[in-house]
């Protein structure tokens, strides 16, 4: 597995559990109209947390570094395919949450937000992992 792929995987495991418990959490909590500046900060300190510790893990684990970790032409094609389509479906929910603000609510916009950036990364790492495997 190329260190792309094993980047790709690191961050679409790591978004995908640290916001579904982020989720799992708002449900119990009140819904999307709650939130906590606090626990907003603590999900994003997890969330590097994680990612900081599984890609150095990652890079212990490699054999050869040098060679391995490097990312390749076509695992930079591949970053930049999974990006572009992960833009676009934050773009939609910006536009979606903007509406949305027009008519209401203010911790109903930060979790809508919320969720769509993360929507767009893990669509962006998923596509990704999706064309590493097929290489």
């Amino acid at each position: 597995m190329s260190f792309g792929e094993k980047h790709a995987w690191i961050m679409f495991i790591a978004l995908a559990i640290t916001f579904a418990g982020y989720g799992v959490w708002l449900f119990h909590s009140g819904g999307i109209d709650y939130g906590s500046r606090l626990v907003m900060i603590i999900v994003v300190v997890l969330l590097v947390a994680e990612i900081t510790w599984a890609h150095i893990r990652a890079a212990l684990e490699t054999r050869d570094p040098g060679k391995e970790m490097a990312f390749s032409e076509e695992d930079k094609r591949i970053a930049q395919t999974g990006e572009k389509s992960g833009a676009m479906i934050v773009s939609i929910g910006a536009v979606l949450v903007f509406l949305l603000a027009v008519y209401e609510g203010q911790w109903r916009y930060a979790n809508l937000l919320l969720a769509a950036l993360v929507a767009g990364e893990l669509a962006s790492y998923g596509l990704q992992i999706i064309r590493h495997r097929r290489r």
